[in-house]
């Protein structure tokens, strides 16, 4: 509960709070000895220390995370990992390494039938895409992730594949879904 209410400070912009509650939510696993609960955690610390800028921190974050997932055997938490190593990369510049990242992630997404994150990959190489200089291509992405995360009403994935396809000039309506912000 505590990494949730972290990802909820994470997105209010209190970032000082998300990261007292990401270091408690982290130590009450450490103690409980849950590795899965600490690497999420550490998830979550990779988050606060991206929004602050802290790259090199946010990447020693993801890629433990991605390593604990590995050893655990949780193909569900590598393909978390990626997906922010992606959102990194991109971050960095490095619109490259960034669509590989996502491309892997998208990869264990789809064999493990993992829709939501399939959704948010797919938004991620829609992004990273476009970075490379194949808009249309990227663009494509985009639009796809977009009708699947209507179809799954992933109302937050939804609202910032559309804000993405309008800011490339995609030139769609919104949806009525999408018009508000959840």
């Amino acid at each position: 509960v505590l990494r949730h209410r972290a990802d909820l400070k994470i997105q209010q912009g209190d970032l000082d709070m998300a990261g007292q509650l990401v270091q408690t939510s982290r130590s009450l696993a450490e103690a409980e000895r849950y590795p899965e609960l600490i690497a999420y955690a550490r998830l979550c610390l990779g988050h606060v220390y991206r929004k602050q800028k802290h790259y090199q921190k946010a990447q020693r974050e993801y890629k433990v995370v991605y390593d604990e997932g590995r050893r655990i055997g949780m193909r569900r938490l590598q393909a978390e990992a990626l997906t922010e190593l992606s959102r990194l990369a991109l971050d960095l510049g490095d619109a490259q390494l960034a669509r590989e990242r996502a491309i892997e992630s998208l990869r264990i997404a789809n064999e493990l039938v993992l829709g939501l994150r399939q959704t948010h990959d797919l938004v991620v190489l829609g992004l990273a895409t476009i970075e490379t200089g194949q808009a249309d291509l990227g663009v494509a992405y985009l639009r796809h992730a977009k009708k699947i995360a209507e179809r799954q009403e992933y109302r937050l994935r939804a609202y910032e594949t559309e804000e993405h396809l309008q800011r490339y000039g995609d030139g769609e309506q919104p949806s009525s879904f999408t018009r508000y912000k959840y």
